[in-house]
């Protein structure tokens, strides 16, 4: 069935022979074994243990040092039962908690590794965000667009998020909580809640440079005038990213009725990787391929 934006984690635990238990909040718990994807892409770092101990909880999902990551829904799908739902107000599980709806720093003494594990925001106050930025950016006569989680939620896909992302042909004069890794600046911008959110400002400066200045050269608006990359170059992005909640986004995107057009994804590839388009291109007919049965499992009730 579709997600509903839910159920997220609550609590991790690694367990001998990498496995995980866990807690998700409608009180299940939930026994999740990662050897099937530690023989494939970054997940084989994974095999250092002290890497895979230092799992976290991040905004409802999971995720390791390198930004390795498993979405809920994998998490909570693929996951054995260990538990039935329980009362929310029974006691909590004695395993490692993070503190819901509290801004603190996690870190691991094994891989120096530091999470924050900032509650998740809301739609209304990511768009109450999202328009101040774009209303600076209109100043400083900077092109924008909103992309990753909260671009989500525009598109109907509530998932869980804890700041926001946009592509921008350049830096803005604001003062830099930190430089992203991938290039541009995250800035910490206060919603009308006081609560202070994280808006990273991207501006590749690396390889996919191309890619995202052809996603933000193709964006359009909302019908009230927010900046916001298309469902197709939001499928190619995730496509690139290759993360775990990445992936999820994008087996949404190409399951939603009339949302993708999957001919303008594969002549934007094409454009993009010219004669070294065939994988990429091979790649995404797949992706296709298991989004339609996926949909067609949902609406067989499986």
């Amino acid at each position: 069935m579709k997600s509903k934006g839910g159920p997220y984690v609550t609590s991790v635990h690694p367990l001998a022979e990498y496995k995980l238990e866990v807690a998700f909040d409608n009180g299940e718990r939930r026994m999740f074994d990662v050897k099937p994807y530690m023989t494939r892409g970054v997940f084989t770092q994974l095999n250092d243990r002290s890497l895979f101990d230092a799992v976290r909880v991040v905004a409802g999902s999971i995720e390791w040092p390198g930004e390795i990551d498993l979405s809920y829904e994998t998490l909570y799908i693929q996951g054995k039962p260990i538990s039935e739902p329980r009362n929310k107000k029974s006691k909590k599980s004695k395993t490692r908690d993070t503190d819901t709806g509290v801004d603190r720093l996690v870190r691991d003494r094994r891989s120096h590794y530091s999470s924050s594990s900032r509650p998740s925001i809301s739609t209304e106050e990511g768009l109450d965000i999202a328009n101040k930025m774009v209303r600076t950016a209109e100043e400083n006569r900077v092109n924008c667009a909103l992309c990753g989680g909260l671009a989500m939620h525009v598109y109907g896909f509530t998932r869980a998020t804890v700041d926001i992302d946009f592509i921008a042909a350049t830096k803005l004069p604001l003062r830099a909580a930190r430089d992203l890794e991938m290039g541009g600046e995250a800035y910490n911008v206060q919603s009308a809640e006081q609560k202070e959110i994280e808006v990273d400002w991207i501006v590749r400066d690396d390889d996919k440079k191309e890619v995202y200045e052809a996603a933000l050269a193709g964006a359009v608006s909302t019908e009230k005038g927010l900046p916001i990359i298309t469902p197709e170059w939001m499928v190619i992005l995730k496509y690139l990213a290759g993360r775990g909640k990445d992936q999820i986004d994008l087996m949404w995107l190409l399951r939603e009725e009339g949302l993708v057009d999957r001919e303008l994804v594969k002549q934007h590839i094409s454009s993009l990787f010219g004669r070294y388009a065939f994988w990429p291109l091979a790649d995404m007919d797949n992706l296709f391929l298991e989004a339609d049965v996926m949909k067609a499992r949902d609406q067989n009730g499986e």
